[in-house]
């Protein structure tokens, strides 16, 4: 028998410690997390460009000839983007109710440096469901071919990469997601790739929403005030002259903002007296799709 004592309310309870049913499990500790395990924005991965950046007296990379092969650039790309996400709905890899959106550049091939940015063709990297589209390539190689057209990149002056930013921003990759999301819908699994859909996702979605973003980002630089960036005197003369070879036809740049003004003007020109990317030819999809297909495949 245990001895008894009285508790502080007069009570007799046994004097010792408790028996009465189980006792309580005793959680385990929990430890904090170190922070290289925290939940963080995706790092880009950056691979090594096939060429290296011009260097940072060249003034080659200001000619605009490099700003056109950079907007035909990113319409070509876009195509072969429209392709692989036709084919991971055809091989059921993908569903089409999940949330797409248009985030930043996951994928970059080659690095600039302080006068020139390796500036990417395709704007952003499409999310799906907040992960890479080609995270749901459950081939590696088919992951690493729909990260080819993502990750391209052209050097260009810092000034028409703001430009490009200021596209970007005012629904250029908002168009992204939107074209996407129509494509996902639209193509259906187990069924072939439906060229005319990949054409008129390109040339009637995607491209006028572009080409209102164009504008979008025109009127906004329009409207700011001020220098974004200081420019080398001999950097604004050669931009004046060759961007504006005749005085009569144009005023010259005098700050950094006029040339950003410049480049998406000429950017808005390219975009609507061009013809439509080779990509888009029946044959050049036709080839591609198929050979995204074998690649998901094993082949």
């Amino acid at each position: 028998m245990p001895d008894w004592k009285p508790n502080p309310s007069g009570i007799l309870v046994p004097d010792g410690p408790s028996t009465f049913g189980p006792r309580a499990p005793v959680m385990p500790a929990v430890k904090k997390a170190s922070k290289q395990f925290w939940l963080r924005d995706p790092r880009r991965r950056v691979t090594a460009g096939t060429v290296a950046p011009p260097g940072v007296t060249d003034l080659g990379p200001w000619e605009l000839h490099n700003l056109e092969k950079h907007i035909l650039g990113r319409r070509e790309e876009s195509v072969r983007v429209l392709l692989g996400v036709a084919v991971l709905r055809k091989l059921a890899h993908i569903d089409r109710d999940g949330q797409v959106k248009c985030g930043a550049a996951q994928f970059q091939r080659g690095k600039g440096n302080e006068a020139y940015v390796a500036a990417h063709r395709f704007p952003g990297t499409p999310t799906f469901d907040n992960w890479p589209l080609p995270h749901y390539a459950r081939e590696t190689r088919l992951e690493r071919a729909m990260e080819r057209p993502l990750e391209k990149t052209d050097y260009l002056p810092r000034l028409m990469n703001y430009a490009d930013r200021l596209f970007e921003s005012q629904g250029g990759c908002a168009a992204v997601a939107k074209t996407i999301g129509f494509i996902l819908h639209e193509q259906k699994p187990e069924t072939n790739i439906n060229l005319n859909l990949i054409r008129h996702s390109a040339l009637s979605e995607l491209f006028p929403a572009w080409r209102k973003a164009l504008e979008t980002a025109l009127d906004k630089a329009s409207k700011h005030s001020g220098q974004i960036q200081d420019l080398d005197p001999s950097i604004l003369g050669h931009v004046n002259q060759t961007w504006f070879p005749n005085p009569g036809a144009a005023k010259p740049a005098e700050q950094s903002i006029e040339v950003v003004q410049f480049a998406l003007v000429h950017s808005l020109a390219v975009s609507i007296t061009s013809p439509g990317p080779f990509m888009l030819a029946p044959s050049m999809m036709t080839e591609y799709a198929a050979r995204l297909e074998a690649l998901g495949k094993g082949g």
